[in-house]
Parts: C-alpha cells; structure tokens; sequence
C-alpha cells in the first residue's frame, strides 16, 4: 500500500509543478508566444474541417443580411424605408450612430417607421466615475434609438481575434439586464423560442457556427436606388459574388440585419472582419473569414435550429488535471511493475491518448457539449519525458542533500507562508506595504516552493520505497 502511496506521491507533484508552470507562462511576458500558441488552439475547430456540413452550405433562408458598404447615413435611410415596404418581422442595425447633424432625418424617420427593431450597443467601463470597475451602455444617439430595443454586440476575442463565444447578457446598475444582439433579435422574432433559450443562458456562450457566409441571402442599395441580392464567398484571390434573382418581397417576415459586409457587392475590405473556426487555415497569419455581422447571423441559427452548446469551461482546470493524474499515476504502476515498459513505450501510449481525447473533444462538441481538453493535452506531450525527469533528477538531487540544506528547504515553506499572510493582513487593513510584498512574492510561485519541498521531505524521509525505477 505504501508504495501506491509513493507512487500517487510523485504523479501529484508532477501535476503540481505543471500547474505553476501553466501560470508563469500566462504571465511572463517574454513566455506570450507560447502561451498564445497553446490557448489559441481549440481542438473543437477540427468539427468543422471536410464536414460535409459547411462544404455545402446551406442557405438559412430565416435571415436576410443588408450590407450598408459605405453608404450614407441618408442612403441607409433610404435602404431601411426600401426594406420595411416589404414588412421584415423584425429589423438589426449592426451599425452605431455616435453622432447626429441636421442631414439625419431621413435615416431618424425610417428608423421611427420600423415597427420591430433592435439597435447595437456594447459596454464599457466608465472612466468619470472612481468606481472603475462599473460598466456603462455606449451605443447609438439617443434621437436614433426612440423606436428600438437594445443589444449587445460584444463577442469574445481570441488572441489572434479567432470568435468562439459571445458574451450572452450584461446587468448594470440600475438597467434592466441587456441581451446581446442576437439574442434580443430573437425575442423580437420568436418569443417561445428566446424564452426557452433565456431559461438556460450561460454569461459566455459558445457559438456553433451554421455556415460560412454563403450561407446568408445579402441584399444591398445601388445608386440607382434598386436592391440586389446576392450570396459572398472566399476565394483564392479575394471575395467572390454570386447574383441571384429575386425580389425584395422574399424578406417579408424575415430577420433583416444591417451591416457591413464589404463594399459594394463584395468588394475586399477587412474593416469589421474577424477570424472564425471556420477559416481555412489555422496559423496565426490566416486572413480574417467572416464579417460580424454574419457572425451574428450564425448565432441566431445556432439558435433556430436548436444546435447550441452546453460548456464546462469553468471545470476545465479540474478534470484536465485529473485526465494528466490519471496518466501519470497509470504510467508509474506499469513502470514499476514491467521491465518493458519504457520512457518509449510510454510516448507512445501517450499519443494514442492525445487521439483519444481530440476524437472526445469533437464527438461532444457535435453533440452539443463543449469540453476544453487543451490543456490536458499540451501536458501529455510531455508526460513521459516528466516522468523521467522526476526519477532522475529530483529524486537524486534531493536525495543527495546534506541536512543542513534540508533543514532550509523544510522552512522556507514556513516562512513564505508567514509573509502571506502577513501581507494578507496588511492588505485587509489598507497598508501599502503589502502591494510590495505581493510584487516580489506572487502566492502562486510561493505555492510552488511549498509544494517541491514538501514532496522532496517526503522523499528523503524514505527514499527506496516505492520510487526505484524499473526499467
């Protein structure tokens, strides 16, 4: 039994160690191309890779976009008046109105004659209150939000801008709780639906993208004051039109969303454009793939064909340890039972794992669960080679120190612990003296110190049982 103990004993302390070192590369600078490479990528992006699903893209005909390009602000009235001839069920102006003049009118009228619209507007913090953690509403003048609900069009932005999640609902102070964008269209245009959706909304949505942009009818406003629609692709030198015949009566009791989709009939433009899991190439250097506003799009699909996700995010950090736990502690029973088994041999248990848990990551994510198994498998890359090292070196090292020394390193845990909380303390009582104490003692490198030690005593107090390595 003692040499199960031993043998957990070591897989722990190799958990712990990677955990404090998946901490300093979150927050040493110079560690942030590491550190981005690691949680940029998402396993869950391989669901959309030759999925027949998104070869083939099917029009959600449920949604019509109407990209105001460079219109002006009266064009867009125009646009809006040409639009609501053909009465949409409700209309989405992905578009902010920071400022009025005496030209808006034509714009202000239309936006008044809408009968079901939804506005854009984000949150920021507000920097003339010394409170500066309170969130404010930044959106569109008032005189162009008389007639019009409120929605959030805040997404998550990746390091490199990749869009995966959306931020679902703000509450404010004082406010009722604003729903983002997509959401709020949702209530206008199903209200059974929005409510059922509501009932069950995660603060941090994942988004389970639809289609790519073809996937949408686009309408825009020509000079001549006619509509065209059209669908827009990416290819090989660009975005590409496609011209379709029909007429504006096809948006009659249709979601309308105005946005920017490019100039004029497609024309290039990377103003509004992010990246999406759907990009056709995954290095950091991939060109963006999809305008916001048919991000939002995707969102009120997802919802619409009842495809959203369920995400565990906040239990990523357990049961991805407890995956490398059970690797380890696995790996040290059949090292120590099997001459055979090799740090080799082990590699290569390891890969087949990583398979299994990237084939789990996109098996549950097509169901609609969404599990974050990066972490779990940046860490088995280096499992075997972990294993190793803490048969060879820590345990010699430690081994091999005289008592003195040891005797240092069983207090200094002690002490480290003392000095947190006595900083602490000076904290809860407004001392300044512990904003220094904190910036060259972080509690997580502390931790770190306390834990090698304390495992090292471990050792040393029985160093031959149940570590001997058979190999």
């Amino acid at each position: 039994m003692e040499k199960y103990y031993h043998l957990f004993n070591a897989s722990l302390f190799i958990i712990i160690v990677a955990a404090m070192a998946t901490f300093l590369l979150a927050k040493i600078p110079l560690l942030e191309p590491i550190n981005d490479s690691v949680t940029e990528w998402d396993f869950t992006d391989l669901y959309y890779r030759d999925n027949p699903k998104f070869s083939n893209s099917r029009i959600d005909t449920n949604i019509v976009i109407a990209n105001i390009a460079k219109l002006s602000r009266a064009e867009i009235g125009m646009f809006l008046n040409e639009v609501n001839n053909h009465f949409p069920k409700v209309v989405g102006m992905n578009v902010f109105f920071s400022s009025n003049n005496n030209n808006d009118s034509v714009l202000v009228k239309a936006l008044e004659n809408t009968n079901s619209l939804v506005m854009a507007a984000t949150v920021v913090y507000d920097t003339q209150q010394t409170r500066t953690n309170k969130l404010i509403l930044k959106g569109s003048q008032p005189i162009f939000t008389k007639n019009a609900a409120t929605g959030l069009v805040d997404v998550v932005h990746g390091t490199k801008n990749v869009i995966r999640s959306f931020i679902s609902y703000e509450d404010l102070d004082n406010s009722p709780r604003y729903y983002n964008f997509s959401i709020e269209l949702l209530r206008h245009f199903d209200p059974g639906l929005a409510r059922s959706v509501i009932e069950r909304l995660q603060y941090e949505e994942i988004i389970k993208y639809q289609g790519r942009m073809e996937s949408y009818y686009a309408i825009d406003y020509a000079e001549d004051g006619k509509t065209h629609f059209y669908t827009v692709s990416r290819g090989k030198f660009g975005w590409e039109t496609t011209k379709l015949d029909k007429s504006l009566d096809f948006v009659n009791n249709k979601i309308v969303l105005f946005g920017f989709l490019g100039t004029n009939k497609g024309g290039v433009s990377f103003e509004d454009l992010y990246n999406t899991p759907l990009r056709s190439e995954y290095l950091s250097f991939a060109a963006p793939d999809m305008y916001s506003v048919a991000i939002h799009a995707n969102i009120i699909s997802m919802y619409l064909n009842n495809d959203s996700v369920i995400q565990y995010k906040y239990w990523r950090d357990y049961y991805c340890w407890l995956i490398l736990l059970f690797f380890l502690f696995s790996s040290q029973l059949l090292r120590a039972r099997f001459k055979w088994y090799n740090q080799l041999l082990e590699r290569g248990v390891a890969m087949i794992f990583i398979f299994i848990l990237i084939f789990l990551s996109i098996s549950l994510f097509s169901h609609g669960i969404y599990v974050d198994l990066t972490l779990a498998v940046f860490w088995l890359l280096f499992a075997a080679d972990a294993n190793e090292l803490y048969q060879k070196t820590y345990i010699p090292v430690f081994a091999s120190m005289s008592a003195t020394l040891k005797k240092v390193f069983i207090f200094t845990p002690l002490v480290l612990s003392g000095l947190i909380l006595t900083s602490a303390i000076l904290n809860y009582l407004g001392n300044p003296l512990s904003t220094f104490i904190q910036r060259i003692l972080h509690p997580e490198i502390l931790l770190l110190i306390f834990f090698l030690t304390f495992f090292g005593y471990a050792h040393i107090k029985k160093p031959g049982k149940g570590q001997k390595r058979i190999s």
